[in-house]
C-alpha cells in the first residue's frame, strides 16, 4: 500500500484514494503517516476504512 501511495505521489497524481478493510490503530500506522505527508503536500488523499 505504501509503495502504491509513493508511486502515485512520484507520478504527480492529483488524487489518491484507498479502500481498506478495518484498520486498527490507523493513526499510528505507517500507511497513515505516508498518506498524511502526501496530503500535506497538496495532493488529495481519500481513505475508506471498515464497513461496519
Amino acid at each position: 500500500i505504501i509503495d502504491a501511495l509513493l508511486r502515485g505521489f512520484q507520478e504527480g497524481q492529483d488524487i489518491l484514494t484507498l479502500s481498506l478493510g478495518q484498520f486498527d490503530g490507523w493513526t499510528e500506522s505507517f500507511v497513515a503517516v505516508v498518506a498524511s505527508r502526501i496530503a500535506a503536500s497538496g495532493i488529495v488523499v481519500t481513505i475508506a476504512a471498515g464497513n461496519d
